[in-house]
């Protein structure tokens, strides 16, 4: 899915076109620890919402490295993405579109 993403972005930016996006991502850090649930805690949320929270977090986001990223910003044909901002296991960046080769 998020390969599909960035094809169909780059498809739809102009040449050195940019992206800017944040997405959780796999920063080596373990999203589900008593620090993390702490806080949400602190904004109001029961244990039960606590624990629906990081049920999908778990469940139903799939965070990947740099690495991986970069290498499908690659094959969509854009540039490898600078990060701008990181906190958690949130990642900011940012990411250009080739410019195509002329015939």
């Amino acid at each position: 899915p998020r390969g599909e993403f960035f094809r169909h972005t780059a498809a739809t930016l102009k040449p050195n076109g940019s992206l800017i996006a944040a997405d959780l991502a796999d920063l080596g850090v373990d999203v589900d620890h008593e620090e993390y649930r702490a806080w949400v805690r602190s904004t109001g949320a029961s244990e039960e919402a606590v624990n629906a929270m990081f049920d999908r977090i778990a469940t139903n986001f799939h965070p990947i490295d740099i690495k991986r990223q970069d290498e499908l910003l690659s094959e969509a044909g854009m540039s490898s993405s600078t990060t701008f901002f990181e906190a958690i296991n949130y990642r900011g960046y940012w990411a250009t579109k080739f410019e195509r080769a002329r015939d």
